[in-house]
Formats: C-alpha cells, structure tokens, sequence
C-alpha cells in the first residue's frame, strides 16, 4: 500500500471510532461542552485552540492542555493522584530522575516523557511547539494524554510488561481521553484529522522497536475512544486500569 492509501486507510479508522463516540453522545441528553471548547473563555480572541497559540506561547498552551488531561484523570481515576507536569523553556535543562539507554538524565526543550522514579511529565517547548504547531491542538494533547498514561500505568507500581507493551496501552488510554472530547462534543472533525496526521509520523516498524507500528498505533487510539479506559486492559497482562488502590 502506498503512503497515500496507507494514510486514507489510518484516517478513516481514527475518523470512524471517534464520529462513533460522538454519535453515540448524540443520541443522550444533550449536556454543556466542556474540556477545549469551555477554554474559549480563557482566550476569547481566539474561536478555537488550533491556530491560537504562537511558539513563544507554548507554556500557556501546555498548562490548558494539562488542565484538561488532568480533568479527565480526576473523571476516571481520582484515587490516583495527579503526575507532576514539567514545562522545560528552550535553551535551557532539567534533570530529570530517569536516565535514557545513553545514560542521560537530562531533560531538554525537545523532552516528551514521563519518569516513574519523580512522577513527573517532562513536555519540552520546542516539542510542543512541533506537536501543536504541524499537527494541531488535539494531537497535541493526545502525547500529553499518552504520557499521563505512563503515569497510571506505574500507580500500581509498575506492570510486568514490554517497552512495546506499554507503549501501545498509554496509546490507547490517551484514545480514550480523545474519546470523551468526542463524546462531550468538544472533539470535532478538524481535530481527528489532526489525530490521523500524527500517527504514521510517530509509528515505528521492525522488531526492535519500543513504539506501535502505524497498524498497532491507530488501533490502540481508535480502541480507547470507542470503548474507554477499561478496554486498555487488553495491552498489558493482568493489567486493570480501572481498579482503585
């Protein structure tokens, strides 16, 4: 399948399971939007959060993203306590208390990671700033979402489970965030191709890789907002993201 068709084929996938969640909202009693579309009135020169923010302005970007992904963190599990979000300006460092495979423990304007050992995400600006800026406002939020799925995965104390393992289930717990954007109608089309956009750039192919690949990536987030949090279980054994502490 050529990139063109491979392409149609992911964003009509990511498309259908998200116009599902909606439709199915549709059909209860209608409720006031909340998540993005509330945030309007926190910058009302602006109609939406795509095309809002400038590079310089990814702190404020990263704070109503956070505020948002948080939300749904206290909708699902409010037994767990929220991670701790680290903002990393540019041209500037953080130590973080995780190393990489090269031994670094550095976080940098280009961070997008979560470390078990403080509980904190570490979201760099310029990395913001690629996220929002070349694929808009919801994929941006849906890394964010995926890392503050790391962090529940990990409030248990850590599954036994592959870097790939992992991987594919935050992908899908941050689908399920994505999910009820679509279900309280502040998800729309714009955004979900959005969603489509970024998937083939992220996935990774051949046996060594930590990520999905574009077929395990797409479904993982398609899973999550069409059937919630609960339907996440099925990437980790013996996982049980709804269960309390």
């Amino acid at each position: 399948m050529n990139r063109t068709a491979r392409f149609a084929a992911v964003a009509a996938t990511v498309v259908g399971a998200f116009l599902a969640t909606a439709g199915a909202a549709s059909a209860a009693e209608p409720a006031p939007p909340t998540g993005a579309a509330s945030a309007q009135s926190v910058r009302s020169a602006c109609p939406e959060l795509d095309d809002c923010y400038g590079p310089d302005e990814m702190p404020a970007f990263g704070a109503e993203a956070i505020r948002q992904v948080n939300r749904y963190a206290q909708q699902v599990r409010p037994d767990v306590p929220l991670p701790l979000y680290r903002i990393v300006e540019r041209g500037t460092t953080t130590t973080s208390s995780c190393v990489d495979e090269y031994g670094d423990s550095e976080a940098d304007e280009n961070a997008a990671f979560y470390c078990s050992a403080d509980h904190t995400v570490y979201l760099g600006e310029e990395a913001l700033w690629t996220f929002y800026g070349s694929y808009g406002d919801a994929a941006a939020m849906l890394v964010v979402a995926h890392e503050w799925g790391h962090h529940l995965q990990f409030a248990g104390g850590g599954p036994e489970a592959t870097d790939l393992e992992l991987e594919n289930q935050a992908d899908c717990i941050g689908g399920s965030f994505l999910g009820e954007l679509a279900h309280d109608g502040t998800l729309r089309l714009r955004d979900v191709t959005d969603i489509a956009r970024i998937l083939p750039d992220s996935s990774e192919n051949g046996p060594d890789r930590t990520h999905g690949s574009l077929t395990e990536r797409t479904s993982a987030v398609a899973l999550g907002a069409a059937r919630g949090l609960a339907a996440c279980d099925r990437y980790v054994p013996g996982s049980d993201l709804t269960a309390t502490l």
